[in-house]
């Protein structure tokens, strides 16, 4: 299963570095073309020494380094060992005894009739059929199907997932004014305005390149969780299908004792179907709960690298 994803992990990853990578070069660039503004206001602050001192003006103009952060899914598939009951199905000749109401004539003596030989007259009995109810006996023998549920192992790669933080660094002026005077608050004013300037700058070159990313990102999230989906639907689809073939005989002997109105054994039979499905559905579960972390941490995903960059505390 690792394999599998591998490609669209690594497609994934390198967009959001790419995007780190033009992020941090644009805030370069943006950097160094204010750098020599920020000089020139340094040069034209006054002399901190001699008459500016005893005036009272001393203004700062400092570089910082700065630091912002681009978390990226950091996933490692750990191979777990699962164990599953899957049922293994036989078939078996059994004798089965049942009886059903049923309908037979019966001959019946409901009176007499004279009959004249000569100077004699005989009474002769009248019959007629008449049908009575009765519980018929039926002996079959059919295939029942027996299934015993044996314990599988097996190996399944699941993913596990961590956000990896990649630090983006760059330099900000931060400005120092140590004592004021109208010429220091005024150099003060003009060094802000600027900084302001370039802040604004990053932050609508931080816009421009995750917000028309935003549909590369939620499509390379997609195809990679949707390849961990698949992965795991997968295995679901064929621990379900190790059941089929039992669930298949079971309901096939059902029909057949309901079409013959065998209803104990049919009874037994129907609750043997309701067994055996809900064993099905118990052992798929865990594969469905993976499925549904694998969705919440698809959401989460998406939603930390839309949101872009956030500052390093």
């Amino acid at each position: 299963m690792a394999e599998a994803c591998e490609a669209a992990r690594q497609s994934l990853h390198d967009l959001v570095k790419t995007l780190g990578g033009e992020l941090s070069s644009s805030i370069k660039e943006i950097s160094d073309r204010y750098e020599p503004e920020f000089d020139r206001i340094r040069d034209d602050a006054p002399d901190a020494g001699g008459v500016d001192a005893a005036l009272g003006i001393e203004i700062d103009v400092e570089w910082e380094t700065i630091g912002i952060a681009l978390d990226l899914p950091e996933v490692t598939m750990k191979t777990q060992e699962w164990s599953l009951d899957l049922p293994q199905v036989t078939m078996k000749d059994k004798r089965i005894v049942f009886h059903t109401p049923s309908i037979r004539m019966v001959r019946k003596k409901i009176g007499q009739r004279p009959e004249v030989h000569g100077w004699t007259i005989k009474w002769k009995n009248i019959h007629i059929e008449v049908p009575e109810p009765f519980m018929q006996k039926h002996e079959i023998v059919m295939g029942i199907p027996d299934v015993r549920m044996d314990r599988t192992s097996f190996k399944l790669d699941v993913p596990e997932f961590a956000m990896r933080t990649q630090e983006l660094k760059f330099d900000v002026p931060q400005i120092t004014v140590k004592r004021i005077s109208i010429e220091a608050e005024e150099l003060r004013e003009k060094a802000e305005a600027k900084a302001e300037a370039m802040r604004d700058e990053i932050a609508a070159k931080r816009a421009e390149l995750f917000g028309g990313a935003r549909e590369q990102i939620v499509a390379a999230s997609s195809t990679f969780f949707t390849c961990l989906r698949t992965q795991i639907q997968m295995k679901r689809d064929e621990t379900a299908a190790a059941f089929e073939p039992g669930l298949a005989m079971v309901r096939q002997a059902l029909s057949k004792l309901e079409d013959v109105k065998a209803g104990g054994e049919a009874d037994a039979m129907r609750q043997r179907l309701a067994d055996l499905t809900a064993k099905r559905d118990a052992a798929t579960v865990q594969f469905d709960e993976a499925v549904r972390r694998i969705v919440e941490q698809e959401k989460a995903t998406v939603d930390a690298l839309l949101n872009g960059l956030r500052d390093v505390a």
